[in-house]
């Protein structure tokens, strides 16, 4: 008998899960669908069944798509007191006042959620992404200002600030979190390169591209010492394929800190690849004029030959007399210098 009683009460309850996971898949399909009513019903009777924050998020959306703001403040309500510590659950009541149109009742709760958080970086994540989540980005900025305020260090949450301030098209606020940024770590330059590399995209008018230049001028006059802002010009005059500026760039950063002209050798590769012969030539005449101070003093030599080469034969039919001239000049190279293999290879295809 207590066999029988055990195997029904186990038929039972496989039954009962089979019903609820056929439910919550319904329910699932029906919330794609956009079919806010049907889907309610089945998520509260999942959520009355197991009243976890998984059901109860689904719950509250169908409530929320369905404009019924009295029984979603009775929802949150009992969210909160079943878990009192989730922050974001304070925001969702926040979110219902407002739909209920009492905008002044939501920002005080809105508020009063920012002024009671502590410095603990899960409860200031936790409560910015739940702002995030119903687009309201300026209480997540307040909110991550606020964690750094607690947290006594100028840049903490700087990425995320920056971001938000993204997404508000308050690049200028943006860029200025990104700046501080490297003022703290110049270890992060890759990080705000990637960032940055957004901003580019798709911006025909250049009103991105110009708050950086000159938010980055700002910094480097400013900050003189800091090699990651000057690097960061570089990369972004690079971007603009401004060469000349970067080279312009490049030469300060070389003399500031006897550099050993591997970056200006590189910069002005690309600058001949890209057919900028000019800043190309003035990047090897610099690494030229340093003579021996750099390794790249003979490879400069051989790359401006080349460019002279490329320049000579480009016009159709070529100009003899100039050919002759660079082909001499590359046989009293190489009978006074050593070769390097490297260079040869190179300049054997040419630039594109």
């Amino acid at each position: 008998m207590r066999k029988i009683i055990l195997a029904t009460v186990f038929s039972f309850s496989l039954a009962g899960l089979f019903a609820q996971s056929s439910n919550e898949q319904l329910a699932f399909q029906y919330f794609r669908n956009q079919e806010f009513e049907k889907a309610n019903e089945l998520f509260a009777d999942l959520y009355k069944q197991n009243p976890t924050h998984y059901y109860y998020s689904y719950y509250l959306q169908t409530l929320l798509q369905l404009g019924d703001a009295k029984e979603a403040e009775r929802l949150v309500r009992r969210q909160m007191r079943q878990s009192p510590n989730i922050q974001r659950y304070n925001i969702d009541l926040g979110y219902v006042y407002e739909l209920q149109g009492d905008a002044s009742k939501a920002k005080k709760q809105y508020e009063s959620s920012i002024s009671a958080i502590t410095a603990n970086t899960n409860t200031i994540i936790e409560l910015a992404r739940a702002f995030q989540s119903y687009r309201l980005n300026d209480y997540a900025i307040k909110t991550y200002l606020h964690g750094r305020k607690l947290s006594n260090f100028s840049t903490t949450y700087a990425g995320e600030i920056a971001s938000l301030y993204e997404a508000n098209n308050e690049y200028e606020k943006a860029i200025n979190e990104y700046i501080s940024l490297l003022n703290a770590s110049q270890g992060m330059l890759n990080f705000v390169e990637t960032q940055l590399t957004n901003w580019l995209i798709g911006d025909d008018a250049d009103s991105r591209s110009e708050i950086i230049r000159v938010q980055l001028l700002r910094a480097i006059n400013r900050f003189p010492d800091n090699k990651a802002y000057s690097s960061l010009m570089i990369w972004f005059s690079m971007q603009k394929k401004d060469f000349a500026a970067a080279l312009r760039q490049a030469k300060a950063m070389d003399k500031r800190y006897n550099e050993d002209g591997r970056r200006i050798f590189e910069l002005a590769g690309i600058a001949a690849e890209n057919h900028d012969f000019n800043t190309a030539i003035d990047g090897y005449n610099y690494l030229i004029g340093r003579g021996g101070t750099t390794v790249f003093y003979y490879d400069a030599q051989m790359m401006l030959l080349n460019i002279k080469l490329i320049q000579a034969t480009m016009t159709y039919p070529a100009n003899p007399q100039q050919v002759q001239a660079v082909d001499k000049e590359l046989t009293q190279h190489f009978q006074s210098k050593p070769i390097n293999n490297t260079i040869l290879d190179f300049t054997a295809s040419g630039f594109p």
